[in-house]
């Protein structure tokens, strides 16, 4: 039996070793402050309702 990644064990199609941790420093421009994102989302229909 292989060693199965806990946080991929409901994944089986992932393979493990292929994805690797992201490196936020890479990400962050120069003058970034170093907040976390801000992610707005918006729920609900842009139409009305017919």
């Amino acid at each position: 039996m292989t060693n199965v990644n806990p946080a991929t064990e409901d994944m089986p199609h992932i393979v493990d070793g292929v994805l690797q941790p992201l490196d936020v420093a890479a990400l962050a421009g120069a003058d970034d402050p170093g907040h976390p994102p801000r992610i707005l989302l918006r729920y609900g229909l842009l139409r009305e309702v017919s």
